[in-house]
């Protein structure tokens, strides 16, 4: 894990008492996640009260089906997505729980 980003987010998070959400591209590139990251942020966003999200737009389906969800078996609150759905062409959806929408 990356101690020193996993340790700043949940520094901030323990600090500010109004903080949302989490976003993230779960990939960047050529660069994944270290070994527990995602799991360790969603963690973080269920103790401190926060949505996970995780920004699919470009990163969608290529990785698998389910996405990065489905790939690092880490389901976020809510999920981007984008060209992909599209063929190609400019689009974009998100998914999330009844709950949340």
């Amino acid at each position: 894990m990356l101690l020193s980003n996993f340790a700043a987010v949940e520094a901030l998070l323990a600090e500010e008492g109004d903080v949302a959400a989490i976003i993230l591209e779960r990939l960047q590139r050529i660069i994944p996640p270290e070994l527990g990251y995602l799991q360790g942020l969603h963690d973080l966003g269920g103790r401190y009260g926060v949505l996970l999200i995780f920004d699919e737009i470009v990163t969608g389906f290529r990785s698998a089906y389910g996405g990065a969800q489905e790939h690092y078996g880490v389901t976020s609150d809510i999920c981007t997505l984008g060209k992909t759905i599209g063929g190609g062409s400019p689009s974009g959806a998100l998914g999330a729980s009844t709950e949340i929408m």
